[in-house]
Parts: C-alpha cells; structure tokens; sequence
C-alpha cells in the first residue's frame, strides 16, 4: 500500500513515559546488529523492479534476477515461493502476503503468475514476463510475454543492457548539454 500524503491539519501530542526495565525482565537478547552495506532500492519506491519465481530453480539460479536488476538500477522482488524456500527475505515479497509495487516496468521472470502475486503487481505501467511454460497465467497479465528459458534469455538481456545503457545515457548527457548551450 502507499503512504497517505502528509495532512498539516491533523495534530498529535507526545506523551513522554519513564520506563525502567530491568535485564532480569527482558525475554529478548540482542545477539547481533548486521547492518546492510550497500544502498539498495526499496522495492516499494523502485521504478524498476525485476521479480523472480521457483521457475529460477534454485538460490543460485536466482542470482540472475539479482544481476539483471543491478544493470537496471532497479529493486529485486519475488513470488512467495522464492520466499518460502530461503532464496530471498520477505521483504521482496510481492503480492498479497508481501509488498504491492507500482513501478515503471515489473519483469516477471519464472513467476508462473498466481492470483496472490498478481494482486500485488498488476498496478505496474509496464509487465514483462519470461516464463518457459506458454499457458503460464502471468501471460495474461503482462503487456510483453516471452516464452522461453530464463537462463537463456536474461543472461543475452544483461548482456545487450550492459552495451546499450551506456549510449542512451551518452545521448542523454548531449541532449542536456545542448538544453543548456
């Protein structure tokens, strides 16, 4: 779900509590603080998001999903099952038990479309989908359908971005450098 926009004329007040816990009442212990690293996109704000499906095969075979959406500068989002089986963590859950997303382009890559996944993508302005199965119902939700082998087709994808990107960004440099001449 989106946020609400920001309404001035509603007001609240702070309450403040002094609370003093004791170690001895404390059922939750602190093992380990991991802090993420890298920048990622949230995939609820991403204006790409590159979903994957069982139809990776495995965690590994799921690395694909995690390149293409770095070539794209986009988030990574995944069918339930991907989630259920440790691929990935909840929060790229998309769909009815996850997150819903909006974004520009959703590719839909070995997901085989489910109702409970459908809800929480069909929003997107543009689908892409990439599954070997042709009847695969995700094909009745996307704009562009390509049936076919993910491990096949989204390595040649990476590749052809990974040459063509750099150009539209060139082009896109000149185009402002001219706007501003």
């Amino acid at each position: 779900m989106k946020a609400l926009p920001p309404d001035p004329s509603r007001t609240g007040r702070v309450i403040e509590e002094h609370i003093e816990l004791h170690e001895e009442e404390m059922r939750t212990k602190v093992l380990q603080i991991v802090r993420e690293t890298a920048k990622k996109v949230r995939i609820d704000e991403a204006d790409i998001v590159v979903a994957g499906g069982k139809g990776m095969g495995s965690k590994e075979g799921f690395q694909l999903i995690h390149q293409l959406a770095e070539v794209l500068g986009g988030a990574v989002g995944a069918s339930r099952d991907v989630v259920e089986a440790g691929w990935i963590d909840h929060h790229h859950q998309v769909g009815q038990t996850g997150v819903t997303v909006t974004p520009k382009i959703y590719f839909a890559i070995g997901i085989s479309g489910a109702i409970q996944h459908v809800v929480g993508m069909q929003n997107s302005e543009l689908i892409i989908a990439i599954n070997k199965d042709p009847n695969a119902p995700i094909f009745q939700s996307c704009h562009y359908g390509i049936v076919g082998d993910a491990f096949e087709i989204v390595p040649l994808l990476i590749d052809r971005l990974k040459e063509e990107i750099p150009k539209v960004k060139a082009a896109a440099d000149v185009k402002e450098e001219i706007r501003h001449a």
